[in-house]
């Protein structure tokens, strides 16, 4: 099998593929570096580590911006959620395409699971079932054969062993998921799939059964409601837009939300400009002065008029 002469920009594209496809999360894909060298340590079973993924940051900052009698009020908090940084190292040089397609998707896969809510992991089964399953989209959208030599891909198994055969029989054969999980493709069940490509826009994930997953989802409510303005509740949308958890029901909740902030802002320009009070009826009132005025005046000119008329046709008569 060749090697392309510049194996830095293939790992990139391989990587950067997955990435595109699985990681959606904002907080996980922000803050991405792919840096090589020339060794990396071997692991505690002395096998050859291909790869390393390092994960810091993140966490979160919440205050509280209205108090009462030195309580904080509900609802009036804002979490700031800051992104995690991730550096993922490989070697400069690997022995062949084989060998470096295995090291991209294994640390790849590393990145996957700490963007999801499993957060920690060890390369147990559930590690290397992933890894399979993720290696297969792979193949298919980057329309490559699979990988001829896998017989090292378990070497830092937790178990010590090279193989889990009862890990792989448990794998549906046609969409590589483990049972009894499925691809909405897959023609052995409907189930929710894991991982297939996270729920776009307007598509529904079952959260009921996962405490963590429902705690996620209420959190992102709480980012729509507890938005002060309007710049605020659209950056919280656009962040939300792209989690996993995204459905319908927060949409009609930033809509409600953007309405009241309209209202809002109307109510504060209308309270505080002052030419609103001729809008509100009492320019009106002033049209109505200015013409009785005026009324006034015409009739007073034309009544001292009349008088002096009068005047002159009386002293007519006397000098007759």
């Amino acid at each position: 099998m060749s090697v392309p002469i510049n194996q830095h920009q293939l790992i990139r594209k391989f990587f950067n593929a997955l990435v595109k496809e699985f990681i959606t999360d904002p907080l996980h894909n922000k803050n991405i570096e792919i840096v090589f060298q020339d060794y990396l340590e071997c692991s505690k079973n002395n096998s050859t580590t291909l790869g390393h993924t390092e994960k810091s940051g993140g966490g979160s900052h919440t205050t509280w911006e209205e108090w009462t009698n030195g309580a904080k009020v509900p609802g009036s908090e804002r979490t700031t959620y800051f992104p995690y940084t991730y550096v993922i190292t490989f070697l400069n040089h690997y022995k062949d395409e084989n060998q470096l397609r295995s090291a991209v998707v294994h640390e790849f896969t590393h990145l996957y699971l700490y963007s999801t809510v499993d957060g920690k992991h060890e390369h147990d089964n559930r590690f290397y079932s992933t890894m399979e399953r993720l290696e297969s989209w792979f193949d298919k959208n980057q329309e490559l054969s699979p990988r001829v030599d896998k017989s090292h891909d378990r070497d830092q198994h937790v178990g010590g062993g090279s193989s889990d055969t009862s890990d792989k029989e448990n794998t549906c054969p046609e969409c590589f998921h483990s049972n009894p999980h499925h691809s909405p493709q897959c023609s052995h069940n409907q189930s929710n799939p894991l991982p297939t490509r996270q729920t776009k826009s307007g598509q529904k994930s079952d959260i009921t059964n996962d405490p963590q997953k429902t705690a996620e989802f209420n959190r992102l409510k709480k980012l729509i409601q507890t938005s002060r303005d309007l710049a605020t509740l659209e950056a919280a949308y656009q962040n939300i837009k792209v989690n996993s958890l995204y459905r319908g029901e927060l949409d009609d909740l930033y809509q409600l939300q953007k309405q009241l902030l309209h209202s809002q802002n109307n109510n504060q320009r209308s309270n505080n400009n002052p030419d609103s009070l001729n809008k509100s009826g009492l320019g009106g009132e002033y049209s109505l002065i200015i013409l009785l005025a005026i009324g006034g005046f015409v009739f007073l000119v034309m009544t001292g008029y009349l008088l002096l008329s009068s005047d002159k046709k009386t002293k007519l008569k006397k000098k007759r």
